[in-house]
């Protein structure tokens, strides 16, 4: 059964296959929208398969393909919008597979006056590296995201459309400014289902880390972020017991002031501590089994939260030297 609704996907690799996969997960249901919108850049040309062009003629699909030499994801999803001929519009992502139902009940949701029905996005993982980086990142946690949601296109009146100038965080400012407006909305019971670790080394996920905070880090949405506040007084903490007793006991071993090897106690406390936060607590607030991070995996899940820290921290040092 085709639904008055078009999907719109931004889309800025140039690999036939991935986006194949996501159509065909589209098409695969009972209900399908009659209308999908591509909005892609890349130094290629997108060649759609024979068989999937099929499908859209037989199903009569509206399809189109947009192309820019360069946009990031913003930009698309707004240009989709605008090329939509629907009122009603859903969001996909590259690597974001929907359940057979989602479309449906968003669709549902919205005619019952819904003005928002947020995408619920959960991320997933197959092999054992792949399910560290989740528990490091993401998590088990299942998300309101911008992958998977579907919109009255009457919201952007109210909200104002994607920012177009920044390669990640785009999602997450616009979502942030829904949330401002207090738009009435509802989450989908059906689960988009993110695969983005899929193949994916260490090396790349840090590249794709530190791009995201490196567009991302001046959007007012991730001004909540506390972790400043902890390396600081990591270093403060530190720079203290280092000094402390030069500064408060004067060196006198017999002062009540004095503390036998307070460096190394300060650092071995701020090394619990850490590995404590992101090796076993954030984990868990994350919803990851408590039996994939004991016995040992938590030392490996902090080495590799370290490992990003400190990307996302050289990201946000970059940018302010530039400044």
């Amino acid at each position: 059964m085709k639904i008055k609704v078009s999907i719109v996907i931004p889309y800025l690799n140039n690999n036939s296959d991935e986006i194949s996969v996501l159509i065909n997960k589209i098409l695969i249901g009972r209900h399908y929208p009659n209308e999908i919108i591509i909005a892609y850049s890349g130094k290629k040309k997108l060649i759609i398969p024979t068989n999937i062009i099929r499908k859209f003629k037989q199903k009569k699909i509206d399809f189109k393909k947009i192309y820019k030499k360069k946009m990031y994801p913003g930009e698309g999803r707004n240009i989709g919008i605008e090329k939509s001929t629907n009122k009603i519009v859903g969001f996909l992502d590259l690597n974001t597979l929907p359940e057979k139902k989602w479309l449906y009940y968003g669709y549902k949701l919205i005619e019952k006056k819904y003005l928002i029905v947020w995408g619920k996005f959960i991320c997933q993982a197959n092999t054992f590296f792949e399910k560290i980086a989740r528990a490091s990142t993401l998590g088990s946690k299942e998300y309101e995201h911008i992958p998977g949601t579907i919109l009255n296109k009457e919201v952007f009146k109210k909200i104002g459309k994607f920012i177009e100038n920044v390669r990640a965080g785009e999602d997450g400012d616009w979502k942030y400014r829904a949330q401002l407006h207090k738009i009435k909305s509802k989450i989908n019971n059906h689960s988009v289902h993110y695969y983005g670790l899929k193949n994916k080394n260490f090396l790349q996920i840090g590249k794709k880390w530190y791009l995201y905070y490196c567009h991302s880090k001046n959007l007012p949405h991730l001004n909540n972020q506390k972790s400043f506040y902890y390396w600081f007084l990591t270093i403060l903490l530190i720079l203290i017991s280092y000094n402390w007793n030069s500064l408060i006991a004067d060196w006198q071993t017999d002062s009540p002031k004095y503390i036998p090897n307070i460096t190394k106690i300060t650092l071995i406390f701020i090394l619990s501590f850490y590995v404590f936060i992101r090796g076993i607590m954030l984990p868990l607030m994350k919803k990851e089994k408590i039996l994939f991070i004991f016995p040992l995996n938590f030392l490996i899940i902090t080495t590799f939260s370290f490992f990003l820290d400190t990307i996302k921290y050289s990201a946000f040092l970059n940018l302010r030297i530039k400044k």
